[in-house]
């Protein structure tokens, strides 16, 4: 709602769901004012937005402004951070167009784009980086009870930045039978993984995440959850 502003304190975070479906988590220390329809101000700290997996209606459009630049998404999850004058806008999916006094730049999936004294510079971001962590802690529990291991995966996937890899055909076929009861109220989607995993016939093994060599600018494969025949 136009006018309403949000603050977490140091250590507190917060999650919430806009009308138009778009995602936000705020992370500790934030500011975020609405500023009507499809527009937010963030003033001070961090927000990850995540505008869904499919293609959506205008209606899920968000310009996000800040005091160094603003952030448009175009189907995407980004992590924006504002300190000082400095904007920092990681992109785990899609791309998002960012604008500052007198420049304009866009950024695609496993880039980071700084903003800083009228200039941008690019960096390679892993998707599951540690930059995400903070992001875990306030994720809404995903809805196990008659959802398969390989609809809970995806999930789990698309909330960490990773892929998944089965190790077999048989694994494959496993995590699409094998349905879910129970409840990951509580778990971080890394941990929620191992929970889950360990009531079924498969196995986890979580990748680690890749090393970035010094001065490279091309974006890296995420790392991924395998799943293994017990």
């Amino acid at each position: 709602e136009s006018g309403t502003e949000l603050r977490t304190a140091a250590g507190g975070r917060a999650a919430l769901r806009m009308s138009s479906g778009v995602e936000l988590r705020l992370d500790g220390g934030t500011r975020l004012a609405f500023e009507g329809t499809g527009r937010a101000r963030l003033e001070q700290g961090a927000v990850y937005v995540d505008s869904g997996d499919q293609p959506g209606p205008a209606a899920r459009d968000l310009v996000l402004e800040t005091p160094v630049g603003s952030v448009r998404h175009l189907g995407t999850q980004y992590l924006a951070r504002v300190d000082g004058e400095r904007l920092t806008v990681g992109v785990r999916e899609g791309r998002v167009a960012l604008e500052g006094r007198s420049v304009t730049a866009v950024g695609g999936a496993g880039e980071q784009l700084t903003l800083a004294g009228g200039r941008v510079e690019r960096a390679p971001l892993s998707r599951a980086a540690a930059d995400w962590h903070w992001i875990g802690d306030v994720t809404p529990p995903f809805r196990l009870d008659g959802r398969s291991v390989e609809e809970f995966l995806s999930w789990a996937a698309r909330e960490t930045g990773r892929g998944i890899v089965y190790a077999s055909p048989e694994a494959g076929r496993q995590a699409r039978s094998v349905t879910l009861n129970g409840t990951v109220e509580g778990l971080a989607p890394e941990a929620a993984v191992t929970a889950v995993l360990s009531t079924t016939s498969l196995r986890p093994q979580i990748g680690a995440e890749p090393a970035i060599p010094p001065r490279t600018t091309r974006s890296l494969p995420p790392p991924t959850f395998q799943a293994n025949p017990a």
